[in-house]
């Protein structure tokens, strides 16, 4: 044989290196299952929920997930059919985009063709309606307006319907259908009207407002109540409870056809009815889509892709936090390889002592994670997949759970990269071994945080100078970059910090200077150990200051009628007799004081959406050359488009121009706020309103309260002051809803005053004397109440329902942010502790087997029988104590810094500024280590391992 042909392939000699690799790491895998099994869990749970997050969206976006949304699980409703007032329309695949080609959608001048869609409907199929109605007064029979019981009238929206899509659709869930003049009625409702099952309800609804349109815009009836609902203010009634002029388009009512049958319609006879002014949501053509040539050029199907909707910043948040929660997972999964990687030294050095090299060493390692990986991966895909079936079948009920198949090698994958990254540092150890001192069990090899390197302090100051520089230059990546700088840098600082506090407790406990001496020893599992706990608690603390700096920026940017803590009380009831509503308010307030104390009482008036009969609203006008340029541009027919708007840097003209302070003025009458449950056109105050509700402070009160005494008028928009004085206009919004494009309400009244400007609240503030001139209505809007004690956030989550079943007809509303989010940095802290707990359990479940020996020698040359308890929860405060403060210090400046960077891109009001959140901080700075000492109790052996028995 020649001596080529005696050579071996080196493709059969990689292969077979592999492959004895891969079988050494299968017998250390299975001979240690503990460990495995741990390192499998860690990986495969987050890729289990990946997969199940992926899935239920897929399962929700897919044809047969949005037939399913769009019109229920009934496979025998075939199409949904809604009429949008015009002559002809162009609509996408599943009719939620629709566009006008010929006509002005919602014309009041058409009228319904619907001799058209009876025409229309495919032969063998019918035609089943659905009819809404909003704003819906109800009352028993029994009651009367003009005593005391006037309290016992609700508002609700109304469906009448006689097939189960509908109620299906209106009740998301599966309930049976009333029959005519029968209702279900939540139960909410029911407990406001003081009725039961089996009593009699009127109702009545004012589908137009416009006095034209006389007595047929108003519906009346009686149903008797047979069952009730599990959501809020909603009536479901049979078909032919009453009867309505369906031919035409009103402001309160609307109406909605479903075809059942066993014929499908198909994408032509949608074509075909949209040239009626028809939008047609078909089952078949949703779940069978025509082709791209076949539908109209300008509609397309946003639904159809899993990021629709979502901005390039959202899908880049959204896959930094996947990569961080995977970086997390493979920092807590190195410390079990590391330990395996201590354990087989041994059958490593032999490897080498029979021929192996430095590579060989390293394949066996990487082998044990990539095999790790694939098991995770077999679990993951199993979690993954019930974890979503129950998400998409029981939870979000999609209908459908479809898993796509390209989640099968993505989840495998992710699983085996995981692994492998995570063996890197293990195999990086291994191809270092000492063979010889191994092999005579003299092992020693460097600990990590032995050695003290100046790199990492000068990362960690670099850091902080590049956060500061960002800051400084408003350039958010240079702040990202420094953030991770600075946390990469304070991880590789923790030899100088243990060593540090080494010198610090040379007269300490033993079982803290023996803690302590393990960690900065065994660096291979406690250095990976620090790097997770000091990126969880960075991440929780730059998050908690991110969404403390949000949530306040939101709540300055949101009007409210009082100060927090105050308490608005209501009624209902938006008209009735004014004595009726004042004595609900008067009960409302009362049972308020009852449980806070008495306090002040501000009553706050002028008009709102829905209280009275006429609506007008009250503005202030803006000179032209005071108005900014993007407003200009718009008059002009040259508007800007939403990307344009103030927040880009590259606006200079804009942001530069005194007059563009407040793109948007929130006076205009097409832009009310609501606040506190009330949607307010103006207010009327001599002074007194704003005395008493904390919002204007001491130095604002004279020069506001002055004006209003001289009869003047308080304003949001200081480019409508001019010497001292305003034109403020009022504009009737009666109709105005329906009104034809390019006119909007009409002016009825324009009056000069004194005025001065203030943005505390969006709306224009009259004075009596003014609004009497004016001519227009004040009416009671409620009562603002400060109490002895202030109402808490967590008072809040519970108050409004509370008074409103002691008081039914009455609306209480705690001016104070939502309960969410006063719990959500709570959660968000709770959820830290834990992950952060789950690496100190894991290093010192770790320990516990490696230190045994030990602690036993220990405890047979005299040592404390606890000690052996003392040193598993000082491990753990060990690794709690010296990361926690570095990590909090790090998040709370990078997170100041995000804040501070990205506020700098608003011009408008209540842009963001750092808000730092001391409380859940607190929190997390007492709560871990309390919690780590739980942890190190817990994990303690419980009793000395036999080490031979004497004969």
């Amino acid at each position: 044989m020649s001596e080529s042909g005696s050579r071996i392939d080196p493709r059969a000699k990689w292969w077979a290196r592999w492959r004895v690799a891969l079988r050494i790491a299968r017998r250390n895998v299975w001979r240690a299952r503990g460990r495995m099994w741990m390192a499998v869990l860690l990986i495969s749970l987050p890729v289990a929920v990946m997969v199940a997050v992926t899935a239920v969206f897929w399962s929700a976006a897919s044809p047969e997930g949005t037939a399913h949304r769009l019109l229920g699980s009934d496979r025998s409703v075939q199409a949904g059919v809604d009429f949008e007032g015009s002559t002809l329309i162009h609509q996408s695949a599943s009719g939620n985009l629709v566009s006008v080609v010929d006509g002005t959608a919602e014309n009041d001048s058409r009228t319904l063709p619907l001799e058209t869609l009876q025409s229309w409907v495919p032969a063998g199929d019918t035609l089943s309606a659905a009819d809404v109605l909003t704003q819906v007064e109800l009352t028993p029979p029994t009651s009367d307006l003009t005593d005391e019981r006037g309290d016992r009238q609700v508002a609700a929206d109304l469906l009448q319907a006689g097939a189960p899509v509908a109620v299906e659709q209106w009740a998301g869930t599966d309930v049976d259908v009333p029959g005519s003049g029968e209702g279900l009625v939540s139960e909410d409702v029911l407990a406001d009207l003081g009725c039961a099952v089996g009593d009699q309800i009127n109702f009545s609804a004012v589908l137009d407002s416009r006095p034209d349109v006389g007595s047929g815009a108003i519906v009346n009836g009686t149903f008797r109540i047979v069952g009730t609902l599990d959501s809020s203010e909603e009536v479901i009634v049979g078909a032919g409870t009453f009867t309505y002029d369906r031919s035409r388009i009103w402001d309160t009512a609307t109406s909605r056809w479903y075809v059942l049958g066993e014929i499908p319609v198909s994408w032509d006879d949608v074509k075909a009815i949209n040239t009626s002014g028809f939008s047609v949501t078909s089952r078949s053509v949703v779940e069978d889509p025509p082709d791209v040539a076949q539908r109209y050029s300008d509609q397309t199907d946003p639904e159809s892709s899993l990021l629709a909707g979502g901005s390039t910043q959202e899908i880049f948040v959204v896959v930094v936090v996947i990569l961080a929660v995977f970086a997390e997972t493979i920092m807590l999964v190195i410390p079990v390889l590391t330990v395996a990687q201590r354990r087989d030294m041994r059958t490593l050095a032999l490897v080498a002592a029979n021929g192996g090299d430095d590579r060989d060493r390293r394949r066996i390692m990487l082998s044990y994670g990539v095999m790790i990986g694939v098991m995770a991966g077999v679990l993951a895909l199993a979690l993954g997949s019930l974890l979503g079936g129950v998400l998409a079948l029981g939870v979000l009920g999609t209908g459908v759970f479809l898993l796509p198949l390209g989640l099968v090698p993505l989840c495998f994958g992710l699983s085996v990269i995981i692994g492998a990254f995570s063996a890197l540092f293990p195999a990086a150890t291994a191809a270092r071994l000492d063979v010889a001192a191994t092999l005579a069990e003299r092992p020693s090899m460097a600990s990590r945080l032995a050695r003290r390197r100046a790199i990492f302090p000068v990362l960690a100051l670099l850091g902080a100078v590049a956060e500061v520089g960002g800051v400084r230059f408003a350039s958010v990546p240079v702040v990202v970059v420094g953030s991770v700088a600075l946390l990469i840098g304070l991880i590789g600082s923790m030899p100088w910090v243990l060593h540090l506090a080494g010198r610090l407790s040379d007269h300490g406990p033993l079982a803290w200077r023996l803690a302590l001496r393990d960690a900065i020893r065994q660096g291979h599992r406690t250095l990976p150990a620090f790097a997770s706990i000091m990126t969880v608690i960075f991440a929780v603390s730059g998050g908690l200051v991110w969404m403390t700096s949000h949530d306040e920026a939101a709540w300055q940017g949101e009007d409210h009628v009082g100060a927090r803590g105050t308490v608005f009380v209501s009624s209902q009831a938006r008209q009735g007799p004014p004595g009726a509503l004042n004595a609900v308010r008067e009960r409302a307030v009362t049972r308020v004081e009852a449980r806070f104390g008495e306090g002040s009482r501000t009553e706050v008036r002028g008009s709102a959406v829905g209280f009275g009969g006429t609506t007008v609203a009250v503005s202030a006008d803006i000179p032209f050359d005071r108005t900014c340029p993007s407003e200009k541009a718009s008059a002009d027919g040259d508007a800007w488009t939403e990307d344009d708007l103030p927040g880009m840097r590259d606006l200079p003209d804009l942001t530069g121009d005194p007059w563009c302070t407040r793109w948007l003025t929130p006076n205009r009458f097409f832009d009310t706020s609501t606040m506190n449950g009330i949607d307010p056109l103006y207010f009327v105050d001599d002074g007194t309103y704003l005395d008493g509700s904390g919002l204007v402070s001491e130095d604002e009160k004279d020069r506001l309260v002055g004006v209003l005494r001289e009869g003047g008028a308080i304003v949001p928009d200081e480019r409508a002051v001019i010497d001292g004085r305003a034109r403020v206009r009022v504009r009737d919004m009666t109709g105005s809803a329906g009104a034809a494009e390019g006119t909007g309400p009409k002016s009825v009244g324009v009056l000069d005053v004194p005025a001065v400007s203030w943005d505390g609240l969006g709306v224009v503030i009259l004075s009596p004397q003014a609004a009497e001139q004016l001519g227009v209505p004040v009416r009671i809007l409620g009562v603002l109440v400060s109490t002895d004690r202030s109402v808490s956030p967590v008072d809040a989550l519970e108050l409004s329902a509370q008074i409103r079943r002691e008081v039914p007809g009455s609306m209480t509303s705690a001016v104070e942010q939502s309960g969410v989010a006063v719990l959500a940095p709570f959660a968000w802290v709770l959820a830290g502790i834990l992950v952060a707990v789950g690496s100190i359990a894991i290093v010192v479940g770790l320990a516990a087997a490696d230190t045994r020996p030990d602690l036993d020698t220990l405890e047979s040359v005299g040592a404390s029988p606890g000690m052996r308890r003392q040193f598993s929860v000082c491990q753990a405060l060990v690794l709690s104590v010296h990361a926690l403060p570095f990590g909090m210090a790090a998040g709370v400046a990078s997170g100041a810094a995000i804040v501070l960077t990205t506020g700098s891109f608003a011009t408008e009001p209540g842009a963001m500024t750092p808000v730092i959140p001391w409380i859940p901080l607190l929190t997390l700075l007492i709560g871990l280590p309390i919690v780590s000492v739980l942890v190190g109790a817990v994990l303690t052996p419980s009793r000395e391992r036999l080490m031979r028995r004497i004969d």
